[in-house]
């Protein structure tokens, strides 16, 4: 999941300007492609994702503008996990100048591997 800050239309920076939160959780995971007792394997934890999941995650600002958000995003912060990573950086991948922050307290409460090298990720076809 990644959420997105943003500031209304027109507004300023400063304290007292209205900003609101946008939610969005990761594209579909190669996990999500298996049966429910394999996800549990280490090989699943903290998987890529699908093609379809990247697919979703290119589709990601389209929804937004869609949904009058695109221009406004100041900030996303997302999960360590692969996949939301992933979806992230794809996502984004237009918008280099709105920074990216991992933040471990937006992934699952259930005990979970992360990413273990945010250089892997840059190199997603």
């Amino acid at each position: 999941m990644a959420a997105f800050l943003t500031k209304e239309k027109g507004s300023t920076t400063s304290p007292d300007s209205q900003q609101s939160i946008c939610l969005v959780r990761h594209g579909r995971s190669l996990a999500q492609g298996v049966d429910r007792h394999l996800r549990k394997s280490e090989r699943f934890l903290d998987c890529h994702l699908s093609p379809t999941g990247v697919s979703q995650a290119y589709g990601v600002p389209g929804r937004l503008i869609r949904n009058g958000g695109l221009s406004g995003i100041e900030l996303v912060v997302v999960s360590p996990l692969t996949r939301a990573l992933m979806t992230a950086l794809l996502a984004f991948r237009d918008r280099p100048e709105v920074p990216i922050v991992v933040h471990p307290d937006c992934r699952e409460v259930r005990l979970c591997a992360t990413a273990s090298s945010l250089n892997a990720l840059l190199v997603i076809d």
